[in-house]
């Protein structure tokens, strides 16, 4: 088994250091004692694993700052003196010690014929480890490309950015950069970017439309950033309003977003009231407010009305109530079926359009069991009607009602339009969302397995526009772009459709990214796990 690994000095210095012993003696001595140190810990780790005592070699020893920026540990490989895999692969250990006393900080198992391990730099002063295994079956070969961090006490797996392996190409590790051959000799070099934490198509950043991904986003259809379309204004907004915290949802108005506040009473928020900041004044306004004991969720807003729901304690009931911001007043329009009594509000997107509230929802009788049906709500008459049974997710397509339609008879899904055009679709789905002019929806890939795929597809092509190893949610489209939310910490990314391609914000910090889209403005929210939040104003050029 090859394995390349840089081996410091720096180590040896250590050695010596905790020999405690003469120059003599540690000159001779030092290595020995660091082997037997890191020996000790790591076997017990290997006994745990495999529920028995194993017998471990060291192989090579790394120095540097895994776990921390300023952080002062050692990676070492180990190799099992005997293969422990039922198939009878080769099986090593990689194990992080903190160097100032040799404890163990984290530890991972690695199987393949042959092993090969790069440490590189990572913007936030720490190192990723990227481990190449390849394993040879009846002639065959095989690949595992994995890039982890240390995260506490755990090897976190991190998205790669690398593309997917072709069935008969081979993959080499060549220091900091992964080559890809075909059986042609067709090679292709992928390099590391530190700033992005994921490999890059070599020269990608002479032609900005042809970077992969970043982070854990890949971008099948190529990505160009972000600088090249929006001027970014950081703004200085209060930490509270009134006295309370607050949170954002929709634009309302030119540059004013509703936002809703809250107290903090026993470690829990409190709504209080819901109201439009001006992103650029500060200026805010109470639009309405919440009762004592009562807790609504917001579903959409425009200019003129805010529609929210909220669960009636006493029935279990969930109720759609309509506000009108003009005057504040509300009313309750709506009690959704009683299949979701007590349960959850149904999913599904709902649309304002020209004084109607359109919403899906359960049909009722025992011949409509799982079917739903789109209503709308005439705010002006005060009165409700049924658009089509079978349907939800209304949306607005090229100016026009639209929604989707199905299951029919044979399964079948649809695009259908208020005209009565029929779009087909392969199957139902998932948030779809209109964003200048085109549709697209979520992809959820090996769902309810251990690690699922994310996409964002184009409903219209098929072609997916982003993938992602970490969970993404909450589509919304404007005429500028189609955003999501990543519930993992990412760079901050868009879709923009006009351009076709995905752009990335490298110059800000990777975050949780909750962006608000106007047709003229666009809001970004981020926010970490540690730190403060921070507010832009992002602008087209």
């Amino acid at each position: 088994m090859r394995t390349k690994w840089k081996v410091l000095t720096a180590v040896l210095a250590l050695a010596v250091f905790l020999s405690g012993c003469g120059k003599e003696a540690a000159s001779q001595n030092a290595a020995q004692l660091l082997q037997e140190r890191l020996l000790s810990s790591a076997a017990p780790l290997a006994e745990e694993a495999h529920g028995s005592p194993r017998t471990l070699t060291l192989e090579s020893v790394h120095y540097g700052s895994f776990s921390a920026p300023d952080a002062a540990e050692l990676c070492a490989l180990f190799k099992y003196d005997a293969p422990v895999h039922v198939e009878g692969l080769d099986r090593m250990m990689g194990v992080v010690y903190a160097a100032d006393n040799l404890e163990v900080v984290a530890s991972c198992d690695f199987m393949a014929d042959d092993v090969q391990i790069s440490f590189l730099p990572a913007g936030d002063g720490t190192e990723r480890i990227f481990y190449l295994g390849s394993s040879t079956n009846q002639g065959l070969a095989s690949y595992t490309l994995e890039l982890y961090r240390i995260n506490g006490a755990a090897w976190e797996p991190m998205e790669t950015g690398l593309p997917a392996i072709d069935e008969h190409s081979g993959v080499y590790l060549a220091g900091e950069e992964v080559l890809y051959v075909t059986p042609e000799d067709a090679c292709t070099a992928f390099e590391w970017n530190s700033k992005t934490g994921g490999f890059e198509q070599a020269g990608a950043a002479e032609d900005k439309n042809t970077r992969l991904g970043t982070g854990a986003y890949v971008f099948p259809g190529g990505g160009r950033d972000a600088s090249e379309f929006f001027t970014v204004q950081e703004l200085d907004l209060p930490d509270t309003i009134n006295g309370m915290g607050y949170s954002f949802y929709d634009f309302i108005d030119k540059n004013v977003l509703l936002v809703q506040l809250y107290d903090t009473l026993n470690n829990a928020p409190v709504q209080r009231e819901f109201g439009g900041l001006n992103l650029l004044t500060g200026e805010y306004k109470t639009l309405f407010s919440v009762p004592e004991g009562e807790n609504y969720s917001l579903s959409c807003a425009d200019g003129r009305y805010a529609v929210c729901d909220r669960r009636d304690e006493a029935s279990g009931d969930y109720v759609l109530r309509l506000f009108d911001l003009s005057t504040g007043e509300g009313r309750d329009i709506y009690t959704y079926a009683p299949v979701y009594r007590g349960i959850e509000v149904p999913t599904g997107s709902m649309l304002l359009l020209d004084d109607c509230l359109y919403f899906g929802d359960a049909m009722l009788g025992e011949a409509a069991t799982g079917r739903g049906q789109l209503l709308r709500y005439n705010i002006t008459t005060d009165t409700l009607s049924t658009v089509a049974e079978d349907a939800r997710d209304p949306m607005l397509v090229n100016g026009q009602l639209a929604w989707v339609s199905g299951p029919d008879a044979e399964g079948n899904f649809a695009l259908m339009r208020a005209d009565g055009e029929t779009t087909p679709l392969e199957e139902r789905p998932v948030l779809p969302t209109v964003a200048g002019g085109g549709l697209y929806s979520l992809v959820i890939r090996d769902r309810g397995k251990l690690l699922s795929t994310y996409a964002l597809e184009d409903l219209q092509t098929g072609k997916p526009l982003v993938e992602s190893s970490i969970s993404i949610g909450n589509l919304q489209g404007s005429g500028l772009a189609l955003a999501w939310i990543n519930y993992m910490e990412e760079a901050p990314t868009l879709y923009l459709p006009e351009v076709g391609c995905c752009v990335v914000f490298s110059e800000l910090d990777e975050a949780y990214n909750f962006f608000q889209l106007g047709e003229e403005e666009i809001f970004l929210l981020c926010t970490h796990d540690q730190g403060p939040r921070k507010c832009y104003l992002i602008l087209p050029k």
